[in-house]
């Protein structure tokens, strides 16, 4: 029976809600302002050549789509929340994050992660300019995200190192992971921390001093993704200095209204998208949402397997090349399966069934890596959409799930019969890690 003491809490239920409101509203409302002052200069423009005007127009069927999508969730999110409890008591941490499971999982996920980058800059010759067009190096490429896992598992436990190990091993992670010049892992962190203030305020452990260094934290990763996604944008085209110190000027000022711009969050973008397509009459089938699985498949073996429909979509209708932008769950939603009615039962759908599964993975050995990975998930169907977000996820929960397993502590071997008093009094010191 779960009893609350000084290392145990209570976890808020319902917070992804708000996580998915919060986020949508400092993308909408800031592509809406310049949309009507008529400042925008958005990627339907650059690269579809859609006048504003036509943008204008679609913007508020976009807006509606966005809003019954986004309180169809809050509502499925709402109703398993009040059936369940508002809040979940959380286990003694000793149970859930024993420190020699993460001394193993950090050292094996930080060798294989920092392997996966050295192949990927030096044996296949991955760079900013052409990542994303060589095909049969998912698996490496996945490998990277390791380093992400341990960086996480070490904010998490600070008993599996000393302080200045630990923060060492965390810099060296952060580093050979951002060296990628790769924003989703970031994203991810940003889940983590989320999760673990949500669970603070829940719990009535969270001051001033912790108030003002999550705002802190939270500037620092809005830049960073801006600036990241900056970057890279200019090595790729040459159109504007590779100097990461101009990069951090255009952004730093102004993060929220330079972080769908500059971080490639189509969220809105993506809905007027798919408004501009319907209203023409042009529909998809539901059997895109199968590419969550065909992608599984490696391209060496099913040459011809579909393409995203993200992809599809923006290379014949915004002459996109080997990418495209995304078209946001709701309008991925509405394009496959007849609209906004159906879009909104999806997304109820999603908020019951993603609250359960968050729900569930309280109280997991890892857990709170596994709620972030959950909450990353839905982040990425909600701002990004296409099945493909699916697979990417699933397949990184996967590999996560792996290495945890593979790293477990071994159950200690009884030899001959033993009394139940000598089975406990063995098994303490595990339990008082």
């Amino acid at each position: 029976m779960l009893q609350i003491s000084a290392k145990k809490g209570v976890f808020p239920l319902g917070i992804i809600s708000g996580i998915l409101s919060l986020g949508t509203l400092l993308i909408v409302v800031p592509e809406n302002v310049q949309l009507t002052n008529g400042s925008a200069v958005t990627v339907l423009q650059k690269a579809g050549g859609i006048s504003i005007t036509k943008l204008v127009e679609v913007a508020p069927r976009a807006n509606e789509l966005l809003a019954v999508c986004l309180f169809a969730f809050i509502v499925g999110e709402a109703l398993v929340v009040a059936l369940t409890g508002p809040r979940q008591l959380l286990r003694d941490r000793s149970e859930i994050w024993n420190p020699a499971h993460t001394r193993r999982f950090v050292g094996l996920a930080m060798l294989f992660g920092v392997a996966s980058v050295v192949i990927l800059r030096l044996g296949v010759g991955v760079s900013p300019v052409n990542r994303g067009t060589q095909q049969g190096i998912g698996p490496v490429t996945s490998g990277t995200w390791l380093l992400m896992f341990a960086a996480i598992a070490l904010l998490q436990d600070r008993n599996a190192f000393s302080a200045k190990v630990r923060w060492f091993l965390i810099l060296v992670a952060l580093g050979a992971d951002l060296s990628q010049l790769n924003r989703s892992p970031i994203i991810l962190l940003g889940c983590y921390l989320l999760i673990r203030v949500a669970q603070r305020i829940s719990a009535g452990r969270i001051g001033f001093r912790a108030l003002v260094v999550g705002i802190v934290v939270a500037y620092a990763l809005s830049v960073s993704v801006s600036v990241i996604n900056l970057w890279r944008g200019s090595i790729i085209h040459h159109t504007q200095s590779t100097s990461v110190l101009s990069d951090i000027e255009k952004v730093w000022t102004n993060p929220i209204g330079a972080l769908p711009q500059n971080a490639n969050l189509d969220t809105f973008n993506g809905a007027m998208f798919v408004t501009l397509l319907e209203g023409s009459g042009i529909t998809e089938s539901a059997r895109e949402w199968e590419v969550a699985l065909t992608t599984y498949v490696p391209s060496e073996i099913w040459h011809s397997k579909p393409l995203p429909l993200s992809d599809t979509l923006s290379h014949d209708y915004l002459h996109y090349g080997n990418s495209g932008i995304f078209l946001s769950g709701a309008g991925f939603a509405s394009i496959t399966l007849g609209g906004l009615p159906e879009a909104g039962v999806l997304w109820f759908l999603v908020g019951i069934l993603g609250s359960l599964v968050l729900r569930r993975t309280i109280g997991m050995r890892f857990d709170y890596l596994w709620m972030a990975l959950v909450l990353y998930l839905l982040v990425a169907m909600w701002y990004q959409g296409d099945a493909f977000a699916i697979y990417f996820v699933t397949s990184l929960m996967v590999l996560f799930g792996i290495f945890a397993w593979i790293t477990r502590p071994g159950t200690p071997r009884l030899k001959g019969r033993r009394t139940t008093s000598q089975v406990t009094r063995d098994l303490a010191p595990l339990r008082n890690h």
